[in-house]
């Protein structure tokens, strides 16, 4: 809350014709002439963004904190890829993260080790066998994946990602630290089995241009 105080003051103080970004101006950003419209810190639009998520109508900043806390959170980098990439790439120990990357090639990922992408695409297929955790986030790979005996979590799409999209088989099989593929599409089969827990789609059904089996019929 003093961060966003700070931060509206600080825009409420600024001239009307001051530039801010984009070649647009405080005041066609929509500036507030004074400060919380004028009302005292416990009044007012500040006051209400300050409400607990127990409220009747919490407040913004609530909502976004319970949000942030029932996410599941990434592994620390101890690689990081970015550009384009051709070949074979194999994560063999720690954890391998795709920032915006453009993978040609096979990706693996070995024993205890992890992957994370964001914003990335894979043309080749991605295996990953007894992983530590595999988390995708806004990722498109043309090409067949299979995550198998993974210790840890597995999480494909979800809230806050753009659609992940498959263009091959996928075949998720005996994960025991949760699957969850979430709004994502996959144009061929997708299969789950011996998965424990059994996976879900945290409310963001899966589309799937092809058959649905085991696990994941209800998906």
């Amino acid at each position: 809350m003093s961060l966003v105080k700070q931060a509206s003051q600080a825009m409420a103080a600024l001239g009307g014709d001051d530039p801010v970004a984009g070649g647009r101006t405080a005041a066609e950003l929509g500036r507030m002439a004074q400060w919380n419209d004028g009302k005292k810190e416990t009044g007012g639009e500040f006051a209400k963004v300050s409400k607990p998520i127990t409220d009747a109508k919490p407040g913004k900043l609530a909502y976004a904190l319970d949000f942030k806390a029932g996410l599941t959170p990434a592994p620390s980098c101890t690689t990081t890829l970015t550009g384009t990439h051709r070949g074979p790439v194999t994560v063999a120990t720690g954890v391998t993260c795709l920032d915006r990357a453009r993978l040609t090639g096979p990706v693996t990922v070995r024993a205890g080790a992890s992957l994370v992408s964001r914003g990335s695409t894979v043309t080749g297929p991605v295996t990953a066998d007894r992983a530590r955790t595999v988390q995708w986030c806004g990722t498109t790979v043309t090409g067949p994946v299979s995550v198998t005996g993974t210790s840890g979590p597995v999480v494909l799409g979800g809230t806050g990602c753009t659609v992940d999209a498959v263009t091959g088989p996928v075949v998720l099989t005996g994960n025991s630290g949760g699957v969850t593929v979430s709004g994502a599409t996959v144009k061929g089969p997708l299969t789950c089995s011996a998965n424990q827990p059994v996976p879900e789609n945290a409310g963001r059904p899966v589309t799937v241009l092809g058959p649905k089996s085991g696990q994941c019929a209800a998906l």
